[in-house]
C-alpha cells in the first residue's frame, strides 16, 4: 500500500470512530435531559411551573390556578404511566376547570399547548424526545 492509501485510511478510521463517539454521548446527553424533565414534571413545583408557563396568569388568578394545577397534579402523579385515554381525560378536566379563570388569550395559549401534546406525544420507554426545531416559538 502506498503511503498516500495509509493516511485516506487512518483520516476515514479517525472520521468513523469520532461519529461514532459524538453518536453515543449525543444519546447518553438526550437520555439525561429526558429523565430530569420526566423528574421535574413530577414534583407539583414542575407541574405547575409548566402549565403556568404555557398560561402567563395575572396576580389575581395565579391563587386559583394554582389550587387547580395542584389538585390535578395529585390525579396526574397517582398514574405516573396511565393509558392514553385516561391521560385524555384528565388532561380536559384540567383544561375545564381551567377554562373560567383564563383569559382568551391564555386560553388559546392552552390550546396549542395540548393540540401540540396531542400531535408529538411523549416517545416511547427508552427513546429520546425528539425536538421540532419550532419548539421554542410555539408558546409565543
Amino acid at each position: 500500500m502506498s503511503v498516500k492509501v495509509k493516511m485516506s485510511l487512518i483520516i476515514l478510521v479517525t472520521l468513523i470512530v469520532g461519529m461514532l463517539l459524538g453518536a453515543l454521548i449525543q444519546g447518553a446527553f438526550m437520555r439525561n435531559q429526558f429523565h430530569k424533565r420526566i423528574t421535574r414534571l413530577r414534583t407539583p413545583e414542575g407541574f405547575m411551573r409548566r402549565f403556568e408557563r404555557v398560561i402567563r396568569p395575572t396576580e389575581e388568578q395565579k391563587p386559583e390556578i394554582d389550587k387547580i394545577l395542584l389538585r390535578n397534579f395529585e390525579r396526574f402523579n397517582k398514574r405516573l404511566t396511565p393509558p392514553v385515554q385516561e391521560m385524555g381525560r384528565i388532561m380536559d378536566t384540567l383544561r375545564m376547570e381551567l377554562d373560567p379563570v383564563l383569559t382568551p388569550e391564555q386560553k388559546a395559549r392552552l390550546h396549542r399547548h395540548f393540540e401540540h401534546m396531542r400531535r408529538f406525544p411523549p416517545p416511547p420507554p427508552g427513546r429520546p424526545p425528539g425536538k421540532p426545531p419550532w419548539r421554542k416559538r410555539h408558546f409565543q
